[in-house]
């Protein structure tokens, strides 16, 4: 580990790696102004990341810098992630 960080930049590279995606995958996202749903035109990865405190995180992301635009936390019992028709 100590040789990668030195390879890629020491603390820089750390920061970079982040937390360990839990579910990752592509999705868009849809703005709501009061009356009318629009779609954002970025392109968007959704994500739940645990961090080192062992809370979740629910983001959506840049899709090419990974970068979260919105990040919520999620507390046991108060969400569920089902496939829905």
């Amino acid at each position: 580990m100590d040789q990668m960080l030195r390879q890629m930049g020491g603390m820089q590279a750390l920061q970079n790696m982040g937390p360990k995606a839990l579910v990752e995958f592509k999705a868009g996202k849809m703005n709501y102004d009061g009356r009318m749903v629009t779609p954002d035109r970025r392109k968007g990865v959704l994500r739940v990341v645990e961090d080192s405190g062992g809370m979740k995180q629910f983001q959506w992301c840049d899709a090419d810098t990974k970068n979260p635009i919105d990040s919520f936390y999620v507390f046991p019992d108060d969400a569920k992630f089902e496939k829905v028709k």
